[in-house]
């Protein structure tokens, strides 16, 4: 598969596809995940179409916005004294579909060590669960950016943002 299912429904609208039965048949996606996509994130069904909507700025912030490095999703974060506390992350809606994952579905991320993350979807974002010890193996500070970095394989991890890129998470 190409993309991501978002990706196909952007195009599939720029294009004036927009009947949602077609859109499904014509898929490369499994069809729950293109129903369920299409109804939530950046795209509502109405009257069998599928359309696009503005995120709400409450739940979206442009500076996490996702970007490419390889193989891998970026999402580039300040740290804050409630993350160096263990508070759990608000991330794009966006990794949810990266991950397909249903609504409240998890996942578990691979960081290679003794532990796994937890990723989880919710109505209006996605969750991650708390970055504090791969901050404090860091030696990150308040103010400082970090990028996390969703790998394939359900592989993550977290680096300073000054770190030379890796082509792929691992």
């Amino acid at each position: 598969m190409s993309g991501t299912i978002a990706d196909y429904l952007a195009a599939s609208c720029e294009a004036g596809e927009t009947d949602i039965q077609t859109l499904i048949d014509t898929s490369e996606f499994p069809s729950p995940a293109v129903r369920f996509i299409a109804s939530t994130c950046d795209f509502r069904i109405v009257d069998g179409h599928v359309t696009r909507v503005d995120p709400d700025p409450e739940t979206w912030f442009p500076d996490k916005a996702l970007k490419r490095r390889g193989s891998s999703w970026l999402v580039p974060v300040t740290v804050t004294t409630e993350l160096l506390d263990g508070a759990a992350l608000h991330l794009p809606m966006a990794l949810g579909n990266v991950f397909q994952l249903s609504y409240r579905q998890s996942t578990s991320l691979d960081t290679g060590g003794r532990t796994r993350q937890v990723l989880t979807l919710f109505d209006d974002h996605v969750l991650l669960g708390p970055i504090r010890r791969q901050l404090a193996e860091l030696g990150a500070e308040e103010s400082e950016r970090v990028d996390l970095l969703f790998g394939p394989g359900r592989r993550f991890r977290v680096e300073k943002a000054d770190r030379l890129p890796d082509a792929v998470c691992g």
